[in-house]
């Protein structure tokens, strides 16, 4: 969702060097992006030593301005204890003394890639126009992702269709695992000749694994065993994707994939993918969104979307591909 408000920063400043920095195992998502002169990783851990191993990195790039996506109190105390002054970003989390540029934090009355284009307008003081989201992968990455997903089992003929069944936010974000089984095994059934692909980090291979123990059918898991850049470039590759309100919906709208967002306890009016090729599936409960992290009571948010209306759907989308 950041990716606009960069492309949009270099739009208006062609000359100057874009240096993204990120924590550690996330960095490999703006990787091969042309308005990105380099990308700066960071350690992702909140202990100390990893805050001041963070300063001793960025000092030494010299950055004389620096735009903060991030709203916590910590990012901005480590831009500044390494020498950069000019700093814009939300006033949040007591951090405001530490800004230049500031503007009272609204993320929760808009989209979140609309909270970060403001920022660039600030950063500028004039606005500025929309901007894609897109990924850029290479050739070669394309054709490794392929090798990985033969390796798995995949024919190469087959449709591609991957699920995302987590999301690291919290189980409230979370479609039921039994009804991840049951898509894969009503869509298995009724479109011959597809093949489900399951997406997942270690934390998650617990859920999955009473995914894929609950169907007859194949699939190729993707979890554990590859980083995330293999793992977005195989998404890359699927013929539609199926997820939560999470990261890899996110990635899979940025590679122009087919997909089928499933929101319950968050607004699809402030974090969904931005692409016309995501259809979002959302039902408006008396108590959504509430952005609990566990839900309290029911869960109704997410139980009433049903599997025959997901997988209706994955199909519908399958028909351009069997003409």
């Amino acid at each position: 969702m950041s990716l606009p408000a960069v492309r949009a920063l270099k739009a208006h400043m062609p000359e100057s060097e874009i240096l993204i920095i990120s924590k550690s195992g996330l960095s490999s998502i703006y990787k091969n992006i042309p308005e990105i002169s380099e990308i700066i990783e960071i350690p992702h851990e909140k202990r100390t030593r990893a805050f001041l191993s963070s300063i001793r990195i960025l000092k030494s790039y010299r950055i004389r301005e620096g735009i903060l996506f991030t709203n916590s109190f910590r990012s901005a105390l480590i831009m500044r204890l390494s020498g950069v002054r000019n700093l814009t970003g939300y006033s949040k989390d007591l951090r405001g003394w530490l800004l230049r540029k500031k503007k009272k934090f609204n993320g929760k009355s808009m989209h979140q890639i609309r909270s970060y284009k403001m920022l660039i307008e600030l950063f500028l003081d004039h606005k500025v126009g929309d901007f894609p989201n897109s990924l850029v992968f290479t050739k070669k990455e394309k054709e490794s992702a392929l090798n990985i997903l033969k390796k798995n089992g995949f024919a190469g003929n087959s449709k591609l269709i991957g699920i995302s069944p987590a999301a690291a936010y919290g189980p409230s974000k979370e479609w039921p695992a039994n009804n991840f089984a049951e898509l894969i095994q009503n869509v298995s059934q009724k479109v011959r000749n597809t093949k489900f692909v399951v997406f997942g980090s270690v934390k998650e291979e617990e859920k999955i694994k009473r995914i894929i123990d609950s169907v007859s059918e194949p699939v190729i898991v993707i979890a554990g065993n590859y980083s995330l850049r293999e793992a977005i470039t195989i998404i890359s590759s699927c013929d539609v994707f199926v997820g939560n309100d999470s990261g890899l919906l996110h990635t899979a709208d940025g590679a122009g994939v087919p997909s089928i967002g499933i929101f319950g306890p968050t607004s699809p009016g402030i974090t969904s993918p931005p692409g016309d090729k995501t259809e979002l599936i959302y039902k408006s409960v008396e108590c959504s969104p509430c952005s609990f992290r566990v839900c309290p009571i029911d869960h109704k948010c997410m139980s009433r979307i049903s599997v025959t209306e997901i997988s209706s759907k994955i199909i519908d989308l399958l028909k351009p591909l069997s003409k």
